[in-house]
């Protein structure tokens, strides 16, 4: 499990912290950062569901886990079956949804995870064509690795975000 860290120092983030937005260009480290959230969550008895862009995102998650025999993610191509999947959950209100790489997904995608109360939603927004759509939703928790216009974030370095909250304000970043 990677250690995430806002200031230096140790946080644990939970669903109290939900919704919230991880914002990051192409290798700014919001990937990986939003993968270790999602494990770290899982690791502490949450439930989780994930709909990705791309299958690497399960084999980093399962780097982090020491043994996953539930089917948990679900990439682009699999739309419908995490559809199928979440309609079958008897339970799915106690699930953390996270789409990961948002760029990459339809407006109706968009709106089923913008209705929820407990999800995560990464990626690189500026590529996003439901970008403002998304910026309307109220987050608890913004993270963001590189710039966005009309946002104002502090110089980063590499793998940094600027964490922003209700409770706290910082940079974050992971100890790997």
């Amino acid at each position: 499990m990677k250690t995430i860290f806002l200031d230096k120092k140790e946080i644990q983030l939970t669903k109290d912290d939900l919704p919230m937005l991880i914002h990051g260009e192409d290798h700014a480290g919001a990937s990986f950062y939003t993968i270790s959230l999602i494990a770290n969550l899982f690791l502490k008895g949450h439930k989780v569901i994930v709909l990705c862009g791309y299958y690497m995102a399960e084999e980093q998650f399962k780097e982090q886990i020491d043994n996953l025999d539930e089917k948990l993610f679900y990439t682009k191509e699999q739309v419908s079956d995490f559809n199928k999947a979440v309609s079958i959950k008897e339970d799915i209100n106690e699930y953390i949804f996270l789409l990961k790489n948002v760029e990459l997904f339809n407006e109706e995608v968009i709106e089923s995870f913008l209705k929820r109360d407990k999800f995560i939603i990464s990626g690189d927004l500026n590529k996003s064509p439901f970008k403002e759509q998304i910026l309307e939703r109220t987050f608890k928790t913004k993270i963001y690795f590189s710039n966005i216009p009309n946002i104002e974030i502090p110089i980063l370095n590499k793998y940094e975000g600027f964490f922003s909250s209700d409770k706290l304000k910082g940079i974050t970043n992971l100890k790997v």
